[in-house]
């Protein structure tokens, strides 16, 4: 098994099975992958998920599947970029909207972030569940 595969089992494992349904989770990948364009590539795993836009007029109505990033930084924590295409966009060539990013997340607050995605209110975050970082998302 390559350190990739590793950290994604581990990811995937530290997150848990109902978090991930919760998010309509799917398409698993793992690799080397960039959570943002300035990073270098780490150790990462990717999936698809199902998940409520913000739009201009508040939250979005109809759910979009969004690209998921979970890497593991130098620190030994974890980054985290969640992202669209932009309507319209047929052939990938307009850049990808960041819906959510975090740097530095650590592993006990892992879950708990990717399950404060699943929300329909105003935020980005469920503020119940973020805690520091739905200020930051906000």
């Amino acid at each position: 098994m390559s350190t990739a595969a590793a950290v994604a089992a581990t990811i995937r494992q530290q997150i848990g099975f109902g978090i991930l349904a919760s998010l309509g989770a799917r398409d698993f990948r793992h690799g080397n992958i960039c959570a943002t364009r300035e990073a270098t590539p780490l150790p990462s795993m990717l999936f698809n998920a199902t998940i409520l836009p913000m739009t201009k007029a508040g939250r979005g109505t109809a759910a979009r599947t969004m690209s998921v990033t979970i890497s593991l930084n130098l620190h030994d924590y974890y980054d985290i970029t969640v992202s669209h295409h932009q309507r319209g966009d047929r052939y990938g060539h307009l850049p990808s909207v960041i819906h959510f990013a975090a740097t530095d997340v650590d592993a006990d607050t892992l879950p708990r972030l990717m399950l404060a995605l699943d929300y329909d209110g105003r935020e980005v975050l469920n503020p119940r569940l973020a805690g520091a970082y739905a200020a930051v998302a906000a």
